[in-house]
């Protein structure tokens, strides 16, 4: 299962993608919701997005995933 990580602390980040691949997920990162939205358009195999909710940009984590799951 790949996981789109989206997170602008770099630790939390880095943490959380850790500890996922630890666990047997494939992680991809994203710094913001907008560079999120990029990969989601670029890759259709991502089967999961593990979020933060409050983030710079133009969305939060809320309305990157009402936005991926319209997609």
């Amino acid at each position: 299962m790949r996981v789109l990580v989206v997170e602008d602390d770099d630790l939390l980040r880095l943490t959380s993608s850790l500890e996922l691949a630890a666990n047997g997920f494939r992680t991809v990162e994203a710094r913001s919701a907008d560079e999120a939205v990029a990969i989601l358009e670029e890759n259709s195999n991502i089967d999961a997005i593990f979020t933060d909710v409050s983030m710079p940009g133009s969305m939060n984590g809320f309305e990157l995933g009402r936005l991926a799951r319209e997609r």
